[in-house]
């Protein structure tokens, strides 16, 4: 107190200004009060005190206690209004822990003074963040990050503090990131942390093995680690193999096929996977996507077909991404033995990204660090996410459980980081109006700040079709390059789907741009690389069916559909794999010219215990596989070569004097010559390269080179596995695991490459969802109109279009410095909802351009805060300002080609439409004539916006000309059961006719003609 009182002091003496001196001495005597006022209080009461005394003194001390969070510099916090004042009970003394401060948990989680925060972290946070870094060790967490604002940087520094000021062991963290880049790249900041500061790990120096008990991943992978610890206690053999999507697909079409008679035409595989996967996470209206006559069926038949496929999934021993979650879950369910060691083992849990975890993502957090009995906290959970963010609600993800630890942990901390380090102040100011028209945000108290005071003021562009929309993000990406300077790696065009790409693409072509898609053809996704993956799982899982097929004629081996299929319905008869069965075949043909012929017999590996119990039963002969001599020895030949790379891969890693003896990277490399993959890959890219584009020669020598990029990240991974694996067998479980886990975006397999080489210098095109977590200097959003954003199959969903605009802002905050948003529809609206969703419908029957009118989500922006511009005025504007026939050739040709495009749109737009006659729109129904009258309140030569036609009404605006002929396309009409429509095709000869209705019923329906009016 003495010296509380005596820093005051001081601080008034100073040099400092006025208010900070003021600042510092009233923060000093407001944490004084609390024991003066009870200390006086004691002196002057007598000794018995009575009830009203002490809630003297109780307030008094809740006083204090207040003017000090009002008025110390460093509690500025906002976790105040939520904390609890008193900290859980400390841990039992047989799980001891560093015990938390004493001082009440209102200021314990602002307490941010000189003499509490290491010296290493001076200067290196705001307050914001260092009120979150040095927050209570044993306290639950919950931090609302927004962009930008420094949530990696927080979660470094705060697995750096708990090692460093509290002398936790790094094996006792665990972090759980949603991509392993993050989580790798987590783990070095730490190591370089702890190195640079020269900070202690647990006594020693910061060193990479010590650092290696860290344990930062995803949910999937951890899930994976903790099953092949203990998964044997629920009957999980240690080395299962995990299928990816596409392993999923495969496995589901096989099904269909063999098991359902079904085509793919009837049932899209990837269509029932997304359906099975909801099943099995109990994922919301799993079949909301069908038609309410077919929803019986459908649901009957995938409910089959995923019994079907949960079995052939554990006769290949094989686990999926939403197995590896739900496994889990039930392990700690069930066996309390487990999760008691998984507490035992991560003392302090910390969640990344947590607003895009689901329900047994959370259950997983929950289980792994409450008591078994109680359900109190044992490990302090440390959540980080943003609520204004969550975007992956199609897949399962549930916003709601990123609060749930508040909600059941009444001693929850919560923290805000507001202060934006990314964008200028207008992106910024965008961007929160945009976010708060959300009625239902979880923390709408949460109000981003900026770093940087100054900057463009966004704008929304409208383009008068989709090519001249691809052309004005090309151009203007030119020209900032060319009069900003700004590299073309550090600018992206987004969009909401990937088919928006195409035009873009195609302007980047003509103009020579070099430009990436990001989350297009993915690295694990192409061929060659999908090809040698099939061959590794195949020799890590001798069970495995998907794969088999995959690899079986690839390189061709002369077997065809036929003989492939007389295997596996052999092999599926005796209970066997396709590899077993061939394993049968090898014995049964042993003694026979034929696998003389293979070669076989040098190679040949003991039987495996299921094939020999049929041999010891004698149930089998060779006749009864229906295959004939060439086929066999084909099949022979093929088990022949897998035998000898199983072999190679029982050698130890390492010779007894520890010097290497055999890598893995050998082996894939030996396995691809065996095959004579490399030349096979010639004769693929003969066939799959375009004159017009790339040359034949050019497709395979980039075949090649991904190729050699897989090895390089095979060597990669060999050298940092370091002695969790002996034999070049386990090297490749392991192997198989990092890449089915690996996030597959286009930024993993940039880190696959030697120092991101062949992608430096390119315009990046990605989705939305697919910018998440990244940032450039200039971003164009593509398509902002409605029925592309909102998706049109938003519109009716309140929660899902909430989600839209959270995409939308997510979109907004990945722009440092220049935001463009264009879209080509229409300025188009009626003033009423329903209708303006019927005239998006009768265009997406009738088919031409569509009239969309701009995005709801930005029609309610004011001025002040988005600039509204026509693009054809713009480029005019940009061409005018410099001599770029001198300066630039390039771009003064893309602004010619454009300022020509646009004209030629112009000048053609009215004869796309069914409406026009001689009088120009006069002809037009009401709607369009609205149409008309509301492109005058658009920028340019179409003058200023005003907002009195939003508000005019659809009687008011009927009477502005003549309607069409009787049934007409595009007369409005009334229906006495569905309401008021609009025709879209003309009366057929069955006297029906389209009508796209806009009443409660939306949508195109055949009625009798004598049923309108």
């Amino acid at each position: 107190m003495r010296r509380q009182i005596a820093e005051g002091t001081r601080a008034l003496s100073s040099r400092a200004p006025l208010r900070e001196r003021k600042g510092v001495f009233t923060a000093a005597l407001a944490f004084s009060l609390p024991p003066l006022l009870g200390f006086a209080l004691k002196r002057a009461m007598p000794a018995r005190k009575s009830d009203r005394s002490q809630t003297v003194a109780a307030s008094c001390s809740r006083s204090a206690l207040k003017l000090a969070a009002r008025t110390s510099g460093q509690l500025g916090s906002r976790a105040a209004k939520f904390v609890k004042p008193e900290l859980p009970p400390p841990p039992t003394a047989s799980e001891s822990k560093p015990s938390p401060a004493a001082q009440p948990l209102s200021l314990q989680a602002q307490a941010t003074s000189d003499d509490q925060v290491p010296d290493w972290l001076h200067g290196q946070l705001n307050e914001e963040q260092l009120a979150v870094v040095t927050a209570s060790p044993e306290a639950p967490i919950l931090v609302f990050a927004g962009p930008g604002s420094g949530k990696t940087r927080v979660l470094t520094y705060r697995i750096a503090y708990l090692i460093a000021a509290h002398g936790v062991a790094p094996r006792q963290v665990l972090a759980v990131t949603f991509t392993n880049k993050a989580a790798n790249e987590m783990k070095s900041r730490v190591l370089m942390l702890l190195q640079q500061q020269q900070l202690g790990l647990g006594g020693d120096d910061a060193s990479e093995q010590q650092l290696a008990s860290l344990r930062i991943g995803t949910f999937h992978s951890t899930c994976a680690h903790v099953l092949r610890l203990y998964g044997h206690q629920m009957g999980l053999p240690s080395d299962f193999v995990i299928y990816d999507t596409s392993d999923s697909e495969k496995l589901i079409a096989l099904i269909m096929e063999q098991e359902f008679h079904l085509e793919s035409t009837v049932m899209k595989p990837s269509a029932v996977r997304i359906t099975v996967s909801k099943l099995k996470t109990d994922a919301p209206n799993p079949f909301s996507s069908l038609e309410d006559p077919a929803i019986e069926d459908y649901e009957r038949r995938v409910r089959a077909i995923m019994e079907a496929y949960q079995l052939r999934m554990r006769e290949a021993n094989a686990l999926d991404f939403d197995d590896l979650l739900l496994e889990c879950v039930n392990l700690l369910e069930q066996c309390p033995s487990v999760r008691v060691a998984l507490q035992r083992k991560w003392r302090y849990i910390l969640v990344d990204e947590s607003q895009d975890s689901n329900r047994f993502q959370y259950d997983f957090v929950r289980l792994a660090s409450t008591d078994v009995r109680s359900g109190a906290l044992v490990s302090p959970v440390f959540m980080v996410g943003d609520a204004d963010q969550s975007i992956y609600g199609w897949r399962g993800a549930d916003l709601h459980q990123f609060v749930r630890i508040r909600d059941e942990l009444p001693d929850c901390q919560v923290f805000f980081l507001e202060l934006n380090y990314r964008s200028t102040e207008p992106i910024v100011r965008l961007a929160q109006h945009i976010i708060e028209q959300d009625a239902k945000r979880l923390a709408p108290e949460k109000q981003m700040k900026t770093h940087w005071s100054q900057g463009q003021l966004p704008a929304v562009v409208h383009c008068p079709d989709s090519r001249a929309e691809g052309m004005f993000a090309v151009t203007m990406a030119q020209y900032l390059v060319e009069e900003y300077g700004i590299s073309w790696d550090d600018m992206a065009v987004m969009y909401r789907a990937n088919s928006r790409s195409r035009g873009i693409e195609e302007e980047c072509v003509r103009a020579g741009i070099p430009y990436r898609i990001l989350g297009g053809m993915r690295f694990y996704e192409r061929l060659e690389i999908k090809d040698t993956l099939a061959y590794l799982r195949l020799l890590g899982n001798v069970d495995d069916v998907v794969n088999f097929e995959r690899v079986i004629n690839t390189p061709p081996r002369g077997l065809g559909d036929v003989s492939v299929n007389r295997l596996l319905e052999w092999a599926h008869q005796l209970h066997l794999s396709p590899m077993r069965a061939l394993e049968l075949l090898a014995h049964l043909a042993s003694d026979s010219a034929i696998a003389t012929e293979a070669g076989l017999a040098a190679e040949q590996l003991p039987p495996s215990a299921p094939v020999a119990q049929l041999l010891q039963r004698g149930e089998v002969c060779l006749a009864d596989s229906a295959l004939n001599n060439r086929q066999l020895t084909a099949y022979l030949q093929f088990y022949g070569q897998y035998c000898g790379w199983r072999a190679l891969l029982q050698r130890k890693r390492q010779a007894p004097g520890g010097e290497a003896v055999a890598t893995l990277t050998h082996v894939v490399s030996q396995m691809l010559d065996d095959v004579g993959y490399r030349e096979h890959l010639k004769t693929v890219s003969q066939s799959t390269g375009n004159a017009a584009l790339r040359s034949a020669h050019d497709v395979h020598r980039e075949r090649l080179e991904n190729i050699q990029a897989l090895l390089q990240a095979i060597t990669k991974f060999e050298d940092t596995v370091g002695g969790d694996a002996q034999t070049l067998q386990e090297v490749l479980q392991l192997y198989l695991e990092e890449v089915a886990l690996v996030s597959r975006s286009e930024e993993e397999y940039l880190s696959q490459q030697p120092d991101g080489e062949g992608w430096q210098g390119r315009l990046s095109l990605m989705t939305l969802h697919a910018s998440k977590g990244l940032e450039f200097a200039v971003v164009c959003i593509a398509g902002a109109e409605d029925g592309t954003l909102p998706h049109f199959r938003c519109l009716d969903e309140p929660d899902r279009m909430d989600e839209e605009r959270r995409l939308l802002y997510v979109g907004v905050t990945r722009a440092k410095s220049f935001l463009f948003i264009t879209w080509d529809g229409l300025p188009l609206s009626t003033g009423d909802d329903k209708e303006d969703r019927a005239l998006f419908e009768m265009q997406r029957f009738r088919g031409g351009r569509p009239l969309r009118p701009l995005s709801a989500f930005l029609m309610s922006v004011p001025t002040e805060l988005l600039q509204r511009r026509q693009a054809k005025q713009w480029m005019r504007e940009i061409a005018r300002s410099h001599d770029w026939a001198r300066r630039s050739p390039k771009l003064d040709g893309m602004l010619s080609a454009f300022l020509r495009r646009v004209d030629a749109a112009e000048a053609t737009s009215s004869s796309r439409s069914p409406y026009k006659a001689s009088g120009g729109r006069g002809n037009a129904p009401p709607y369009f004539q609205r149409a008309s009258e509301y492109r005058g309140n658009w920028g340019g030569k179409y003058g200023k916006r005003s907002s009195s036609y939003l508000k005019s009404s659809s009687s008011s605006s009927s009477s502005a000309g003549p309607r069409p002929s009787s049934m007409s396309v595009g007369r409005v009409v009334h229906h006495e059961q569905y309401g008021k429509g609009v025709i879209v095709s003309r009366p057929r000869k069955t006297g029906l006719v389209s009508v796209v209705f806009f009443g409660d019923d939306v949508g195109k329906k055949l009625v009798p003609q004598g049923e309108l009016s």
